[in-house]
């Protein structure tokens, strides 16, 4: 069987450069569901991933 993107868990390592708080669009089916646009410098495999989305009711430390 298998899992759905969002049942999966990603264990990165690296550093938070930047985090700015946003909204999505009142249109988007995730409206009202604020969230965090990270960018981010990671270490090897993920060094091509420079940017992510954290929404806050996933985060397990919000410490973040």
């Amino acid at each position: 069987m298998t899992k759905q993107r969002n049942e999966y868990i990603y264990y990165l390592t690296g550093t938070i450069q930047t985090k700015k708080p946003k909204k999505p669009s009142s249109r988007s089916k995730y409206a009202g569901q604020p969230f965090y646009d990270l960018t981010v410098q990671l270490a090897k495999p993920y060094k091509h991933i420079t940017s992510l989305q954290v929404f806050l009711n996933k985060l397990t430390n919000p410490a973040i």
